[in-house]
């Protein structure tokens, strides 16, 4: 799946101009037809989504919680490289919505999986992101999060721990 998403990301970049955008020659680089442009980066965005859709919707992945969770994350990733790709496209309304399914995406992997480090890193930057962050339900969003106590989680007992002897205690 991997592979097939960064060949689609790759033709992204270069519809957008992500990809030899320090090149001493830009001007030699032919001019490309805005509405051609915009036409094809949509139909990718959209083959990209369904793509990961399907994968979603797997066996694997229903059958098992952390493959869930990761394949919801890297949906998350992915939005989020559609979200650049937009603004960088000048489409600014489908980027800020493309960052916002970005954002639920890595809400929902980590209502799965509340202590995967990346998701929570993700999504927290997410909302930190400016197009997003000044959204009246930017934090809100955080006081929401449905996190279901695993048995790594004791809501009930924290634990204590000692610095000299380096062990817990309830």
């Amino acid at each position: 799946m991997r592979r097939k998403l960064n060949v689609k990301f790759d033709r992204i970049d270069e519809l957008v101009g992500a990809v030899g955008a320090n090149e001493e020659d830009q001007g030699k680089r032919p001019s490309r037809d805005k509405t051609a442009v915009e036409s094809e980066l949509d139909v990718l965005c959209g083959s990209i989504r369904a793509d990961l859709a399907a994968w979603c919707d797997e066996p694997a992945a229903k059958d098992n919680v952390k493959e869930k969770a990761e394949r919801i994350g890297m949906s998350g990733a992915s939005e989020k490289r559609i979200a650049i790709a937009y603004m960088l496209g000048d489409k600014v309304e489908a980027s800020r919505k493309a960052y916002e399914k970005s954002r639920d995406l890595y809400r929902a992997a980590l209502e799965l999986e509340p202590f995967n480090h990346w998701v929570i890193t993700q999504y927290l930057s997410m909302n930190a992101t400016p197009i997003l962050a000044h959204a009246s339900d930017a934090l809100k969003g955080l006081t929401r999060l449905r996190l279901r106590p695993t048995r790594c989680m004791s809501w009930d007992r924290p634990v204590l721990h000692n610095r000299r002897r380096g062990s817990g205690r309830r």
